[in-house]
This record gives C-alpha cells, structure tokens and sequence, in this order.
C-alpha cells in the first residue's frame, strides 16, 4: 500500500544531517541540534519539537499543503515526540522509513491528526 495524495504533502525529514532524504526542510535543524544532545529532557525537547511545527505550521500549512509526507531517521525518541506532537497540533502525517536493500524510502502508514 502507498500513499496516494501526493500532492497537497509537504516533504520535511525529522533531523537534518543525518542522512540524505528526499526534502529541503526538517523539524529538527542544525541550528537547534546542539539543544538535543539531552535527549533524556523531554519536556524541552517537546518544546523544540513544538516550536517547530508552529513555524511550519505558519509557512506552509492549511495554505498550500494539507498534510507532511514525514521521512523518519535518527533518534527514535525524537521520530516518536515529532510524530506525537504533530498528532497534537491536528496535522495529518504520511511516516516513510529508508529500506537499506533498496536505499529508498517507503511509505509505511498514516497518522490523522487528532486536535482534542
């Protein structure tokens, strides 16, 4: 199964620098990686994570794209807090991870954000 609405996604990678994705924007930028290095902080790492998608949040969405094609790499308790927090904020999300076999990243599943 893959995704099928390809064109209203916005394409971010989790953390930037880490590998080479198929995106020109990330959650986590080199200029904030150096507030990551406790990643046992999670409350300030929510708040970085959120920070984030707020800008991202103001630039692109609900104008011209309607969801994020989300491609995971990295630090798996942050993927799980960008995952969460976009979930919290209502922001539907496409997950792909990287298949080494092939070296491409496939579409795994989809998450409704689900403002409560």
């Amino acid at each position: 199964m893959e995704n099928k609405n390809k064109n209203n996604c916005l394409k971010l990678g989790t953390i930037k620098g880490r590998h080479e994705m198929p995106v020109k924007e990330y959650i986590i930028n080199s200029e904030i990686k150096s507030e990551l290095l406790n990643i046992y902080n999670f409350e300030n790492l929510k708040l970085i994570i959120l920070k984030e998608i707020h800008k991202i949040q103001n630039r692109y969405l609900n104008n011209e794209f309607k969801e994020i094609d989300l491609y995971l790499t990295g630090i798996s308790r942050i993927q799980h807090l960008i995952i969460k927090s976009l979930n919290d904020c209502g922001i539907n999300v496409n997950i792909y991870d990287f298949d080494k076999s092939t070296n491409n990243y496939f579409w795994i599943c989809k998450y409704n954000g689900d403002k409560e």
